[in-house]
């Protein structure tokens, strides 16, 4: 019996889930015609469908030009910021809304913000040209200075006093006790001294 791998491309999962939004976002704007909402006008749903336009021009893009940061930015758009544009224009009511004055302009500025923010983050992710392989092998590496391991952990541990009443200094040595000690005379690296 043979078994064949297949792959599941995330891209192709996005763009059909970005196209989908769009289609319930135009549906919406043909229903909201006869609704009144208090939250979503047709200035909304418009840049709700450039928003659908830039993220599917993005990942026809990325499709391209492989990148991680960009499929992880328009999942997050696809499935927070494009849902809720058509939620928030099919039920037209929020429970967040009714502790703050809110109203279509507000959701226009947020929308019309995240498009200028969207272009810059694409632009920065499109621009950065990747060479051969920028992969970091850990090997043989080593600390190599065990007292600024050290430092960074007393920090650490001096950022967290706020849970107990233990006074820093005891915070810093228990800190200390806990990092093994790994140099010894054969291995640390001991610096030359220079004539006079």
């Amino acid at each position: 019996m043979e078994t064949t791998k297949r792959k599941i491309d995330l891209n192709a999962l996005l763009t059909g889930a970005n196209l989908l939004m769009l289609g319930l976002i135009l549906l919406e704007s043909f229903r909201l015609l006869e609704d009144q909402n208090p939250y979503v006008n047709d200035r909304t749903l418009l840049l709700g469908v450039l928003l659908c336009l830039q993220t599917q021009l993005a990942l026809v893009v990325e499709r391209f030009n492989r990148d991680p940061f960009v499929i992880l930015l328009t999942f997050a758009l696809i499935f927070y910021y494009e849902l809720r544009i058509f939620t928030l224009s099919y039920w037209g009511f929020s429970d967040v809304f009714l502790r703050f004055p809110y109203d279509a302009e507000d959701t226009n500025f947020a929308l019309t913000y995240m498009l200028f923010a969207n272009l810059f983050m694409y632009a920065g992710l499109f621009s950065v040209r990747r060479k051969g392989n920028l992969s970091i092998e850990a090997g043989t590496w080593r600390a190599t200075s065990l007292t600024a391991s050290r430092a960074a952990i007393a920090l650490g541990e001096t950022k967290g006093i706020a849970k107990g009443p233990a006074p820093v200094k005891s915070r810093i040595q228990n800190a200390y006790a806990r990092i093994p000690s790994t140099t010894s005379p054969s291995t640390s690296v001991r610096r030359k001294s220079r004539p006079a």
